[in-house]
């Protein structure tokens, strides 16, 4: 220990400058855990000046590493020994000509202020308007980063006395890289007061936001606008935050319009359906045939769950006909995302409703050449069986769920195979034996155009055998999977394996060692591995 503090670390900080900066930042990294090595808390002073050199180097990386170490090493330091060496350290960066060593006496101060005494924390404060006041945009920037974390140490009334202007100073700072963190900056300081003292400090600046020509502060009013309206409470949020929201969905950057857009559902929580009809809708109508696809995108994924807070009326008058807009959408992931969240629109509006405005256009996708779409729209046909019933189901939507079967796409059809499950729990066994059964029978056949449709068939026999009742399976499932057993294609066969370890749980035993054990064993000698091992999984599950 005594060799440490006394070779090694004056060694380290007299090295510095011969090392390259990979060498140093990890070194800053770890100096702040050598507490320890060097005897504990009451010794960690040793490491300041080793930390010190570090946070003054002109790599951002290493002081930023350097000033968390030395917070680090400063929490662990009992307070006379920090007094006396901790708080000179933050007082010599903050007043050396070298901006970098100022700007690493920022991140220092919310260390260094809890531990000390009133009237250090007088000069603290001081030092770090001066700080926060420097010419230099990159201190102003850097102390603006810390004041949150500075003010959460600070006493209540003299962060509003002395903190508050300073943040409001800085957050109109005539440079662009001082004031694009404001927005954020703004919601972590609100955290500390209530709505009234927000909308009182910062509704003024929420304001000056809406002109600021920089991009990155706008796009942070969008991303965080949510945020800001719960800083000043519902009932200001929707008297004076409603005019700026309405700007950012209208903001000349694509990114600004599409946060915005994305923070409508949320953001409806505060607002009466009447003001989204009234000044929200015509504007996401001009949306909805916005010229850059990410607000499309974007738009399609959030109308479902808007129409949750509008109800049936203003769904069916105002989100439906957007609705069937983007559906026509050039651009797939838009027709995707409406398809998507047809739960919630379902939710709002009812089934009957869905079934005439919406129904018709589903159908269509189904053949849509993105086979993304269609995917979607078999994912989505469980649900609208339930929600639309059987009758319904089979005059509109049962042709779409028998053609996915034999979709060219591999996703498509196991999504399809999956549904038959879902579909026989929804509509009952005698509707599968009836509509779908048929589709599944003629697809099995050997002569039919691909084995890829036999593997689906036998892929709807291994999803519909736990749903089925035991006589349905052996009258209806094993005739048309035995064929398939002896299949020329080892991919069938191996399909055949696993299709019937569902199978051979859900039958009589007798049928089972009758009908299906035997070829079991034959294919459990196949030439072909996978072949073999899915046979074998299947004759262990036998009875």
């Amino acid at each position: 220990v005594e060799r440490t503090r006394k070779e090694l670390i004056p060694f380290c900080k007299a090295a510095i400058a011969e090392q390259d900066d990979e060498v140093l930042m990890a070194l800053a990294e770890h100096v702040g855990s050598l507490v320890d090595v060097v005897g504990g808390g009451d010794h960690a002073f040793v490491l300041l000046p080793l930390l010190e050199a570090l946070a003054e180097v002109e790599e951002t990386v290493v002081r930023e590493k350097a000033v968390a170490s030395l917070c680090k090493v400063g929490g662990q330091m009992p307070a006379a020994p920090f007094a006396e060496n901790f708080i000179p350290l933050l007082k010599r960066l903050a007043a050396s000509e070298a901006f970098a060593s100022r700007i690493s006496a920022c991140g220092l101060f919310a260390t260094a202020y809890p531990t000390s005494t009133g009237v250090i924390k007088g000069a603290l404060r001081k030092l770090f308007t001066q700080l926060a006041t420097d010419e230099m945009p990159m201190v102003r920037s850097a102390a603006f980063a810390h004041l949150p974390v500075f003010a959460l140490q600070v006493d209540k009334p003299l962060l509003k006395s002395e903190l508050l202007p300073l943040f409001q100073r800085l957050a109109q700072d005539e440079q662009e890289a001082v004031r694009n963190i404001a927005v954020e900056n703004l919601v972590k300081m609100s955290k500390f007061l209530t709505p009234e003292e927000n909308s009182q400090a910062f509704l003024q600046i929420i304001h000056s936001f809406a002109g600021d020509k920089c991009a990155r502060v706008r796009l942070d009013r969008a991303k965080f606008f949510c945020d800001l309206a719960d800083a000043v409470g519902a009932d200001t949020a929707k008297r004076e935050l409603l005019p700026i929201y309405l700007s950012l969905l209208q903001d000349q950057e694509v990114d600004v319009r599409s946060s915005a857009v994305e923070n409508m559902p949320r953001f409806a929580q505060m607002l009466d359906s009447g003001l989204i009809v009234d000044q929200a809708m015509p504007v996401f109508k001009t949306l909805s045939a916005d010229t850059q696809q990410q607000v499309r995108i974007m738009l399609s994924s959030v109308l479902g769950e808007l129409s949750l807070h509008l109800g049936s009326e203003a769904t069916v008058q105002h989100i439906l006909p957007l609705l069937n807009d983007l559906l026509k959408d050039e651009v797939s992931e838009v027709r995707m995302n409406v398809i998507a969240h047809l739960t919630s629109v379902h939710k709002a509006v009812g089934s009957e409703i869905i079934s005439e405005q919406l129904l018709p256009k589903l159908v269509t996708l189904s053949t849509d050449k993105q086979w993304r779409v269609r995917l979607a729209i078999v994912e989505a046909l469980p649900m609208l069986a339930e929600s639309i019933g059987p009758q319904a189901f089979e005059s509109k939507l049962k042709a779409v769920q028998t053609n996915s079967v034999k979709d060219p796409v591999a996703a498509v059809r196991e999504s399809a195979a999956q549904n038959m499950g879902r579909l026989c729990r929804v509509l009952g066994e005698p509707w599968i034996l009836q509509h779908c059964l048929p589709t599944v029978r003629e697809i099995s056949a050997q002569n039919k155009d691909s084995y890829l449709h036999r593997v689906s068939a036998l892929a709807c026999i291994m999803v519909l055998a736990p749903t089925f009742t035991p006589t349905a399976v052996a009258e209806h499932l094993v005739p048309i999977a035995l064929p398939l057993a002896k299949d020329p294609v080892p991919n069938v066969r191996f399909a055949f394996g696993r299709s019937m370890a569902n199978v051979v749980t859900n039958i009589d035993s007798g049928i089972c060692n009758e009908r299906l054990r035997p070829l079991l064993v034959e294919l459990s000698s196949d030439e072909d591995d996978d072949v073999k091992y899915f046979a074998k999984v299947a004759l262990s599950k036998c009875k």
